[in-house]
Formats: C-alpha cells, sequence, structure tokens
C-alpha cells in the first residue's frame, strides 16, 4: 500500500482497493483507503465500498 502511494499511480491504487474487496480484506481496504487517500476517486471508493 504504502509503495503504491509513493508512486502516484491512480489506476494501480484503485486495482489495488479491487483486490481487497475480492479478497474480502475489510481492514485492508480501510487501510488502503487512508494510505492512498490522494490518489483515489471518491467515487470509486464508494462503489467499491
Amino acid at each position: 500500500m504504502e509503495t503504491c502511494s509513493q508512486s502516484g499511480n491512480r489506476d494501480l491504487a484503485e486495482e489495488l482497493l479491487g483486490y481487497f474487496v475480492e479478497q474480502g480484506k475489510e481492514k485492508c481496504f480501510a487501510a488502503c483507503l487512508f494510505t492512498g487517500y490522494n490518489l483515489i476517486r471518491a467515487d470509486v471508493a464508494l462503489e467499491l465500498a
């Protein structure tokens, strides 16, 4: 998550969120939202949540 956030790649951050949803890892999903808040679009976060 930290590497993804530092990369500045929006698509990568949103793909990582999708991965956590698929795996059922709610805590990782929340941590990814917190870590990559500046990259992840609100509409994508709401859709995946």
